[in-house]
């Protein structure tokens, strides 16, 4: 299913709603348990896309690959 960059704006507003608080406001809350869980989840992504690429399943292992970097950048910015 593919949503427009609006309708994913609004999930996100939506959930935000449900849980009472925004992003910002969670990870201030919870900034060390999110740094473990985030690093446990990059490292996941990463030995995943490690697999794929040994497999020579290229497309999966990019996908990997993407999340690992996503996970990676928001992770710096958790450490700063």
């Amino acid at each position: 299913m593919s949503l427009s960059p609006e309708e994913r704006d609004k999930r996100l507003h939506s959930l935000d709603e449900t849980i009472g608080q925004n992003l910002d406001q969670q990870i201030k809350e919870h900034k060390a348990s999110a740094k473990v869980a985030l690093a446990l989840h990059f490292n996941r992504e990463l030995v995943a896309a490690e697999e794929c690429a040994k497999k020579r399943d290229l497309q999966e292992a990019f996908v990997h690959r993407i999340w690992a970097e996503m996970l990676n950048t928001t992770l710096k910015v958790l450490e700063k």
